[in-house]
């Protein structure tokens, strides 16, 4: 999940352990995209509205990773 307030990141960390999931929190776009290039995720939540790297960024860099051959999402 890709959240930069601290409120909500814990809330929806919460939502989710209380729903039986566990969750990466990534505090920026950038972070995200640097999370989902080193690991296996089945889902992603993006805020939209981020400093540096906003949520469309990120969403476009990790569907341009997901195009390449070598993305950790293939393997």
């Amino acid at each position: 999940m890709a959240e930069d307030n601290a409120v909500n990141q814990v809330l929806a960390v919460r939502l989710l352990e209380k729903r039986g999931y566990s969750g990466v929190v990534a505090a920026s776009g950038r972070a995200a995209v640097e999370a989902f290039e080193t690991q296996l995720f089945q889902l992603v939540l993006m805020d939209i509205q981020m400093p540096g790297m906003d949520g469309f960024e990120a969403t476009a860099a990790i569907r341009d990773a997901e195009k390449s051959p070598a993305s950790t999402y293939l393997s």
